[in-house]
């Protein structure tokens, strides 16, 4: 599953706000996905391989920096019911995206999984990227079943521990914490957000498009 596939689905009120702002010369507009992405076009449904091939259309937006790893983070998403854009950041928080990264602490790896947590989780090699993303993104579901969906909480915990979390009754005053929480979700936030944006464009033949993918 590529990254297009966390876009969340235009809402029937958005989609005809649209509608009625647009300036479109067009007597019908057609609602179609493709690839797992909604677009609104002047073209009625047709052969999709074709349309793709002929139509100008923007990039699929990637993950910037690690684009080798999306498939692991897409089926680990999938598998603990986590958005992408979150396993993302809490790599690129821990060890941006560094498989070799070796923390003072002796965290280790892409998700910079402690060795006790790691056999907890039973990853067997913590620094296969595998592996690494598997365990830290099911320790990073189990925090978040712990805390309620509590972003914030559930971002300490994985950080400092969930022992602190409750000891603290709160984010732990530390600041290698708070920061990791700041950022973390400050960055979850802004991939959250460019998710929900709506593009146009024409394509080579002339054709209005309306599209969630930039």
């Amino acid at each position: 599953m590529k990254l297009s596939k966390l876009l969340k689905i235009i809402s029937t009120v958005t989609v005809l706000s649209l509608l009625l702002i647009l300036p479109l010369a067009a007597e019908d507009i057609y609602i179609r996905r493709e690839n797992g992405i909604i677009k609104l076009t002047e073209e009625p449904e047709r052969d999709d391989e074709a349309f793709l091939r002929q139509a100008q259309k923007p990039e699929e937006q990637e993950l910037p920096g690690l684009e080798e790893l999306q498939d692991i983070i897409a089926e680990n998403a999938d598998r603990f019911d986590l958005p992408e854009v979150l396993i993302y950041s809490v790599i690129m928080m821990e060890s941006a995206g560094d498989s070799t990264a070796l923390s003072e602490a002796g965290a280790q790896g892409l998700m910079q999984l402690m060795p006790q947590t790691a056999e907890l989780l039973e990853v067997e090699d913590v620094w296969n990227p595998e592996e690494n993303i598997r365990g830290g993104s099911q320790y990073l579901s189990q925090m978040l079943a712990r805390y309620d969906g509590d972003l914030d909480l559930a971002l300490a915990a994985y950080n400092a521990g969930p022992g602190a979390v409750d000891q603290h009754d709160g984010i732990p005053p530390y600041s290698e914490t708070e920061h990791f929480v700041e950022a973390t979700r400050s960055s979850f936030e802004e991939l959250r957000r460019e998710e929900n944006k709506i593009f146009f464009y024409r394509d080579s033949r002339g054709i209005i498009n309306i599209t969630n993918v930039k």
